[in-house]
């Protein structure tokens, strides 16, 4: 198939159809985007979307008007609900029989857009019975962080630590006793000085880091339920006209059907 933009001249009117143009109802509501264009069976498939389950094949005559990524059609969601758009026709007739002629259904004063009934050939009559379901899916979204700041601050230490040091004491001790003069240095009895270290321990501080915690944070999901609640239509069925045992009621006969006779 030829997904190139091709030019399609349907009732005097130049469109122009390419995959990926939105798709709106006569109501201006989103349908859904163009998926295929068969410009030779004149008909063009809509992708589904969130309201409708299923593709759409629709004909090129229910296009009322287009603009350069826009189509906007003749027939609204509620028409686009009927099962002849679920798969592709074999016909063109196929389509455009069973279309809704908008102006007579306002003529007889019926709601535009609600389902028509289908009369078969045995003559039964299929009413559709519309009612809006609540659809609700989940998505992943950021709630809130967590943020971890470290702050450097000074504080005064002190540690007691010992140290050892020499001390010095002189002590003078008296001879009692002389030495004999040939033991006695005399060069020795001159100016000298005489050098002894005393040693001592001194205190040298350093500091270095010492990792004394850790800071864990672990994300753990919890699961809780939440109600989600909205207003949603329903369509509800009187049957008038008919009595208990189904058969047809003369309003000629009872012109008020409060008072029975």
């Amino acid at each position: 198939m030829n997904y190139d933009r091709d030019a399609l001249n349907q009732g005097g009117r130049n469109l122009s159809i390419t995959p990926g143009m939105n798709v709106y109802d006569a109501n201006g509501d989103k349908v859904g985007s163009v998926q295929e264009y068969n410009p030779q069976a004149n008909m063009m498939v809509v992708e589904k979307g969130f309201i409708f389950t299923r593709d759409l094949f629709i004909p090129i005559s229910a296009i009322s008007r287009s603009s350069a990524d826009e189509l906007y059609l003749n027939l609204t969601k509620d028409d686009l609900k009927d099962e002849r758009f679920a798969f592709p026709p074999t016909s063109t007739e196929e389509y455009t029989s069973g279309m809704v002629n908008r102006t007579d259904v306002a003529e007889r004063g019926s709601q535009l857009g609600a389902p028509q009934g289908k009369v078969s050939e045995d003559r039964d009559i299929n009413v559709p019975v519309v009612e809006e379901e609540l659809s609700v899916d989940k998505q992943r979204r950021e709630t809130g962080r967590v943020q971890v700041h470290t702050n450097t601050v000074e504080e005064q230490q002190s540690v007691n630590i010992p140290v050892t040091r020499e001390h010095v004491e002189v002590e003078r001790v008296p001879v009692d006793k002389e030495l004999p003069v040939d033991q006695i240095n005399v060069q020795n009895m001159q100016n000298r000085d005489i050098v002894m270290p005393v040693m001592g321990e001194e205190v040298v501080a350093e500091k270095r880091p010492v990792v004394k915690e850790e800071i864990r944070i672990h994300k753990e999901p919890v699961t809780e339920t939440e109600r989600v609640s909205d207003t949603v239509r329903k369509e509800r069925v009187n049957i008038e006209g008919l009595d208990e045992q189904g058969n047809p009621v003369d309003k000629r006969a009872n012109p008020n059907p409060d008072i029975n006779p």
